[in-house]
Order: structure tokens, then C-alpha cells, then sequence
């Protein structure tokens, strides 16, 4: 049996899917299960926006403050 959701709560498809496509205007830019594809990475690539990484739930993601630079990795390179 297969169910398919369009969610914008990151959060609850990181909980509740067994498999999860990232789709950034309208393309695929990763897919599989949430830990490979809900990374730094991916998410500040399709977001636009720095990542931190916090000990909370199976794919912990919180936005850096606005001013922050994104590294290459995802991940905060500086500040403005």
C-alpha cells in the first residue's frame, strides 16, 4: 500500500515518510529516505538559507539568523 502527501512541514515528513522527494521549483533535487534526503545540504540549497544542526528529532534543522553565509556543505561560512 502506498499513500502520497504533498507536505510543507519538514518536520512531519521526516517523522511519518518511509521515503521523501525534495522538489525545488518544481524539480527533483533528491530523493530516498528523510536522513539522506532531508540533509544541510539539500535543504539550504532549495531554501536558501544557512542551516544549524540541533540534538532535537530524526533530522534536526533550525535557520541560522538572516545575515548568515552558507558554506558549500550547508552550513554556516560567515557573516555579513
Amino acid at each position: 500500500m502506498a499513500v502520497l502527501v504533498s507536505l510543507h512541514e519538514l518536520t512531519l515528513a521526516a517523522r511519518y515518510a518511509t521515503r521523501v522527494l525534495l522538489l525545488d521549483r518544481g524539480r527533483l533535487v533528491a530523493e530516498g529516505v528523510p536522513e539522506a534526503v532531508l540533509t544541510r545540504t539539500h535543504l539550504a540549497r532549495v531554501y536558501r538559507i544557512a542551516i544549524a544542526e540541533t540534538p532535537a528529532g530524526p533530522v534536526p534543522l533550525a535557520p541560522l539568523p538572516a545575515g548568515t553565509l552558507i558554506g558549500e556543505d550547508g552550513g554556516q561560512a560567515g557573516s555579513r
